[in-house]
């Protein structure tokens, strides 16, 4: 079946007078998700090996890469090579782009059925920045109704926007929590980002749907971009500006299963100190190969608000008696969920990948 994955980036081009902001999104289409997901995990396997770099992930984002591969040229290179690897499974790359002209759109208005308020083009790109992903998707949908195509987005937060009720009528639309280091679609979204980044900054081009489209003009996959300006035109700002303070609910749109993370806080660690401990762990890349297996995602659990987003099927991987204390009360309490720990991760993805050996 054909997937879609969006991802976006908000970046800072020019020089001193001439610096902006900008948002850059991307949407990769593929033909086959299945035969996709073989052929991304192979042109990494292929790149790291020709590079003799150690890394264990089956999906990989752009950031992790850099830290393999500091130095920009070579970056350039891997990306290119990825994306030379890739291109028969791609149908086509969408590339958006948001920026606005203060002189001919001096403020913009927001909140108009709340309270309204207006936003200077600097204060409203850096508002939107986080849910630019569903402004893709939105422009995506209305122009191609690929009600049949899978839709991937990393998780984002929101205000409502006409934008994003309308992708309310599609069920076929997955948000992922660290869908960038989980799923294929979305992580190669991201690296053509971070393609499309260096490029622009090496050569210099112009911020919009023309420039952007001839960065890869020289490319296998140059036939397949598209390049879209989503601007201050009148229908554009119509949809993508937030009429309420009220935060988009995505709760029926998340893909599951989840494995929900208790913090133990060990050794009296707070909360993002203890999160970037884990994902320094070898637990850590274990935990991302069997999502991608699975086709879920992972949270750290908030007891009171993620409540309401456990489903059947769904995971408390439990490190210590916190996260054990937390899993037989919410199993008790009616929820059909499993206790994961490291040894079960470990026998999991035995067997999965014994069984996916395609991806091999």
């Amino acid at each position: 079946m054909k997937a879609v994955g969006f991802d976006s980036i908000k970046i800072e081009l020019g020089a001193f007078s001439t610096r902006f902001e900008g948002l850059l999104g991307v949407g990769i289409t593929v033909k086959n998700e299945d035969s996709f997901k073989g052929t991304y995990v192979s042109a990494l396997k292929s790149l790291f090996s020709k590079r003799k770099i150690n890394c264990e992930r089956l999906v990989c984002k752009s950031a992790e890469i850099a830290r393999f591969i500091p130095d920009t040229n070579n970056m350039l290179v891997f990306l290119q090579e990825f994306f030379d690897y890739i291109n028969s499974e791609i149908e086509r790359i969408d590339i958006y782009c948001t920026r606005f002209n203060s002189k001919k759109l001096p403020y913009i208005t927001i909140f108009g059925e709340d309270r309204p308020e207006r936003k200077k083009p600097v204060e409203f790109i850096r508002m939107i920045s986080s849910g630019y992903p569903h402004i893709c998707a939105w422009k995506y949908l209305s122009s191609f109704n690929k009600t049949k195509c899978t839709v991937y987005l990393d998780h984002f937060e929101t205000y409502r926007t006409p934008a994003m009720d309308y992708l309310f009528k599609f069920p076929n639309i997955s948000v992922l929590y660290k869908g960038d280091s989980c799923n294929c679609l979305i992580s190669t979204a991201d690296l053509f980002i971070r393609l499309t980044v260096l490029l622009l900054k090496k050569r210099k081009a112009h911020f919009n749907w023309k420039g952007l489209k001839n960065l890869h003009s020289s490319f296998a996959w140059k036939d397949k971009i598209s390049a879209n300006t989503l601007g201050g035109q009148t229908f554009i700002l119509k949809n993508i500006t937030p009429y309420t303070r009220q935060l988009v609910d995505l709760s029926q749109f998340i893909k599951h299963p989840v494995v929900f993370i208790p913090h133990e806080n060990p050794g009296g660690l707070k909360a993002k100190e203890e999160q970037r401990l884990f994902e320094n762990m070898p637990i850590y890349t274990m935990l991302l190969n069997f999502l991608f297996y699975v086709d879920g995602s992972f949270k750290f659990l908030d007891p009171i608000k993620d409540s309401r987003l456990i489903k059947d099927g769904d995971y408390i991987l439990v490190m210590g008696k916190r996260g054990e204390e937390l899993f037989e009360y919410i199993r008790h309490g009616g929820y059909n969920i499993s206790k994961i720990t490291l040894k079960d991760i470990e026998h999991q993805l035995q067997e999965l990948e014994n069984e996916k050996k395609l991806f091999h």
